[in-house]
């Protein structure tokens, strides 16, 4: 997400690299993340990066001794 708003900011940025290959870990996202379907990505307006996290999602990778 970092890297999607440095790549907003620098419009003469050739390339930005994006990962379209399954991540367990972006399920903790509770805004979804952007995809780019037909067309550039989405900037979120969210505050911050834009994102929300899943608290309730997050528990499941919590470890506790």
């Amino acid at each position: 997400m970092a890297a999607l708003h440095v790549a907003a900011a620098a419009p003469s940025l050739p390339v930005l690299r994006y990962m379209f290959i399954d991540n367990p870990c972006r399920e903790i996202l509770g805004c979804g993340y952007p995809q780019a379907e037909k067309g550039p990505l989405r900037m979120p307006d969210g505050p911050g990066l834009g994102l929300q996290l899943d608290m309730g999602k997050i528990e499941h990778y919590t470890v506790r001794h």
